[in-house]
């Protein structure tokens, strides 16, 4: 392999201002970094990668507005699940946590109910609308919770998972629950990636360690993603 010195980027997190110089080349660290479609930047706040996200869901979101009335309700979601969702919840699990910015969750939930009202009608209340879509918050532990699974399910990637098993432990009363310390530094932003790790293992209140992926999956649906009451 050849270092492209066009499309090589820096980035650093711990010294602003640090530059190296490659093949005569200068190349001096950035505020923020694109990896695989996603928007790092170096203090962790998201907020390039929200105002990304947020563009293209809206474009989305303006094409549906004009085919909408052509639409049932199920054909509509499927749309919106296909088209809308795939962009705004794009590595959500990454950039959405506990610890991002007030102002930029409320951006992503405004956003996400304006595509649950043009679904399902604007009279629901978003209490309403999280029965028939789980707001970002759960798709972002359901997300993440999928991933946990089919990692400790197929042992793959073998890195992730041997860095897994070596800080997992189980609950005395739960031995199904799996909870995680780590005894790194490293850090997702201001939270650890141990504590988000247990924050959705205790949500998981079946076995799940031993379990296809198909059983899994069905049951974080019923964990994560609320299932819509009938019309009194």
């Amino acid at each position: 392999m050849v270092c492209n010195l066009s499309k090589t980027e820096m980035m650093s997190f711990l010294a602003p201002g640090l530059s190296i110089t490659m093949d005569g080349v200068d190349i001096a660290a950035g505020n923020s970094m694109k990896v695989l479609g996603v928007y790092f930047d170096d203090e962790l706040r998201w907020e390039k990668q929200v105002d990304h996200a947020l563009l293209k869901a809206s474009r989305v979101l303006h094409g549906l507005h004009k085919i909408r009335a052509y639409l049932n309700t199920q054909q509509a979601k499927q749309v919106v699940t296909s088209f809308f969702f795939l962009v705004l919840f794009y590595a959500l699990e990454v950039w959405y946590h506990q610890h991002l910015g007030f102002h930029l969750k409320r951006r992503v939930r405004s956003v996400h109910y304006k595509a649950m009202r043009l679904v399902y009608g604007r009279s629901l209340t978003r209490d309403e609308l999280d029965c028939y879509r789980g707001n970002p918050d759960a798709m972002s532990n359901f997300n993440l919770a999928k991933q946990m699974c089919n990692i400790i399910n197929s042992g793959l990637p073998s890195r992730l998972y041997g860095h897994l098993c070596g800080n997992l432990f189980f609950e005395r009363r739960h031995p199904n629950r799996g909870l995680f310390y780590d005894d790194s530094v490293r850090k997702i932003g201001k939270q650890s990636l141990k504590n988000r790790l247990s924050n959705v293992s205790k949500c998981l209140k079946f076995d799940w360690l031993m379990q296809s992926k198909d059983y899994v999956r069905i049951n974080l649906k019923k964990t994560f993603l609320p299932v819509p009451r009938p019309p009194a």
